[in-house]
C-alpha cells in the first residue's frame, strides 16, 4: 500500500467547536465592502511600496463590463515617480490594523476577497466590529438578497419548509415542491457555512421570523474535527512504490540489483527551493527511515529472499521535480 500524508499512521485529531458567528465571515466582508465603497476608498491610494526608480502604488479599481448591474472592486497596483502625499483608511477600522491588512491583499483579488481573508482575522471577533443587533440585520438582508423567500430551506419526513413572502417559517402543506422522489435542490448561500445553517434550521419553529431564524443561526456551534499532521507528515506526501532493476549482464528475473524508490513532497510546505533543501536535511533521517520501511514491509521485496542489509545506499537525489529519490545497490559480496 501507498504511504499518503502520514505514511502508514493515523493523524492526530482536534476537536473545534466552529461558531455560528464565524460562519457569515462572508457576508461581513461584503457589507465592508460596500461602506468602504461608500467611504470612497475607490481610486485612492491605499499602500505604497518605493522601487529603485518609481514608487508602486495599490487602489481599487472598479469593474462593471462583467456584470454591469453588479460591479466588483479588485486591488491593483500602478506605477509613478512621486509617492502620493496621504493613504486612504476607512473610518470605521484603526489605522494600525487596517495597514496590517492591507500589506496582506493581493493584487487582481476583489476587495470582498481581501477583507475576508486579510482584515477580519485581524478581529478577534466580527463583534468587534458590528453589534449583535446590526450582525443579525446585515445577515437577514444578506439572506434576502440571495432569493431566501419561497424556495425550500429544510427538508424533513418528506415535507419542506421555507420562508414566505412575509419572512414567516411555514411548513409546505400543499405540496409546492412535491416531485418525483427526493427534493434535491434547497436554497443556498455562498457567503456563509451551509453546515451551520442545516444544523441552526432543525430549530426553526414555525411561525417564526427570518430574523429569529437569522438569531438561531448565530447562536449555533458546529463542533468538528481535522487532522493535526507533523511536520514530517507535511512535508512527505507518499513513499513508493519501490522498483526492481537489474544490470544488463544480470539475466536472471529471481534476483536484483538495484532498488529505486522515491518520496514525493508538498509543493506548498516551504516557500522556497532552499527552504525545501533545508528541510529535506532537517528530516533526512526519519526519511531514510520510511523508505527503508517501506522496501522491507513490501511483498515484491520479500520474494528475493535477502534482507536489506545486503544494500547500500549509492545514491540519494532531490529533484526540482519535488521528489527525492533513492537508489540501493547491492554490496559484492552478495552478487
Amino acid at each position: 500500500m501507498d504511504i499518503e500524508k502520514n505514511n502508514g499512521s493515523s493523524p492526530s485529531k482536534s476537536f473545534v467547536v466552529f461558531r455560528g458567528i464565524d460562519s457569515v465571515r462572508g457576508i461581513v466582508a461584503q457589507e465592508l465592502e460596500r461602506q468602504f465603497v461608500e467611504q470612497g476608498i475607490v481610486g485612492q491610494p491605499l499602500a505604497v511600496r518605493k522601487g529603485e526608480r518609481d514608487y508602486t502604488i495599490y487602489y481599487i479599481e472598479c469593474h462593471t463590463f462583467i456584470k454591469p448591474d453588479n460591479p466588483e472592486y479588485y486591488f491593483i497596483s500602478y506605477k509613478q515617480s512621486e509617492p502620493p502625499s496621504t493613504l486612504w483608511t476607512p473610518a470605521t477600522i484603526p489605522k494600525h490594523i487596517w495597514e496590517l491588512a492591507v500589506a496582506k491583499f493581493s493584487c487582481r483579488r476583489t476587495l470582498e476577497f481581501n477583507t475576508k481573508k486579510n482584515l477580519l482575522p485581524q478581529f478577534e471577533s466580527v463583534l468587534d466590529l458590528f453589534s449583535y443587533d446590526q450582525l443579525q440585520d446585515i445577515v437577514t438582508q444578506a439572506f434576502l438578497k440571495n432569493g431566501i423567500l419561497m424556495k425550500p430551506v429544510r427538508i424533513a419526513n418528506h415535507a419542506a419548509y421555507y420562508f414566505d413572502a412575509d419572512q414567516i417559517y411555514q411548513k409546505d402543506t400543499g405540496e409546492r415542491w412535491k416531485k418525483i422522489g427526493r427534493i434535491r435542490h434547497l436554497w443556498s448561500c455562498q457567503e456563509i457555512d451551509m453546515r451551520v445553517f442545516s444544523k441552526a434550521s432543525c430549530s426553526f419553529q414555525v411561525g417564526s421570523t427570518l430574523r429569529d431564524c437569522v438569531d438561531l443561526v448565530l447562536k449555533t456551534d458546529l463542533c468538528t474535527t481535522f487532522a493535526q499532521y507533523s511536520p514530517l507528515e507535511r512535508l512527505v506526501t507518499r513513499v513508493g512504490p519501490a522498483s526492481y532493476e537489474r544490470v544488463p549482464e544480470n539475466e536472471n528475473p529471481k534476483t536484483v540489483d538495484f532498488i529505486r524508490v522515491q518520496a514525493n513532497l508538498s509543493h506548498t510546505f516551504y516557500a522556497t527551493w532552499e527552504d525545501l533543501r533545508q528541510g529535506v536535511e532537517q528530516h533526512r533521517q526519519e526519511i531514510d527511515h520510511l523508505v527503508t520501511e517501506k522496501i522491507e514491509n513490501d511483498p515484491g521485496f520479500q520474494k528475493f529472499g535477502i534482507p536489506l542489509n545486503a544494500f547500500r545506499l549509492s545514491d540519494r537525489i532531490l529533484s526540482r521535480s519535488y521528489f527525492l529519490e533513492y537508489i540501493f545497490e547491492l554490496n559484492e559480496d552478495h552478487v
